[in-house]
């Protein structure tokens, strides 16, 4: 916060310029920092609260034995997780991945059995392509996804590491993922990495992380 006495030029200022809020006190000109709102209204935001209003309404809907399943399956996890927090976890991973096959669950996972991180990880590029091709050995098998995230970074300074963005849910025995680089100009560094996904929206741990440059 910073105080402006008033002069014969000044003698008052209120409302908010470039994100500050003056305001008088006692005869002198308070000037205080600006906050952000507590519900941003960015798009993925907006999107995310309402993904978490819809599940909220979801377990709401279920019957006690279903609740008490999901809470039995939480126990599982060993930790403090709520049946609650189990359901919407996982639910929030199926409807993120957006992927036709990936459905909406209402009843908890038979058995706790999280995936392994994807294996042979490696990006092929061909100058001049505008692609990568980005490569894995396993997951193989039908009912188990690949989840490619990126983040691109700012020419070569590796001190900025904007947000990871899903790019692309891929059925796991296509063992590839084309990213098209067409948008991006050369010299541009783009991080990759991987995590699965089985068809009860159980998570593995990401893979390495892997930088590119379009050439």
């Amino acid at each position: 916060m910073a105080r402006i006495i008033p002069s014969a030029l000044i003698d008052g200022i209120t409302g908010k310029f470039n994100g500050d809020v003056f305001q008088m006190w006692r005869g002198i000109i308070v000037r205080k920092k600006g906050t952000s709102p507590r519900q941003p209204r960015t798009s993925f935001q907006s999107s995310s609260r309402q993904l978490f209003s819809y599940l909220s309404g979801s377990y709401d809907s279920l019957s006690d034995s279903q609740k008490s399943a999901w809470t039995t399956y939480a126990a599982l996890i060993g930790s403090t997780l709520s049946g609650f927090n189990a359901f919407m976890q996982l639910n929030q991973h199926i409807l993120y991945a957006n992927y036709s096959t990936l459905i909406r669950l209402f009843d908890p996972p038979p058995e706790r059995n999280n995936p392994s991180s994807p294996s042979g990880f490696y990006i092929d590029s061909t100058p001049g392509s505008c692609n990568f091709v980005l490569r894995w050995s396993t997951p193989s098998m039908y009912n188990y996804y690949v989840q490619v995230y990126s983040s691109p970074l700012t020419g070569y300074r590796n001190t900025l590491f904007p947000s990871w963005l899903l790019s692309q849910t891929v059925n796991s025995p296509d063992e590839d993922y084309i990213f098209s680089t067409s948008s991006f100009s050369l010299g541009s560094q783009i991080r990759f990495r991987l995590r699965v996904l089985n068809c009860y929206g159980e998570a593995s741990a990401y893979s390495e992380t892997i930088t590119t440059v379009v050439v």
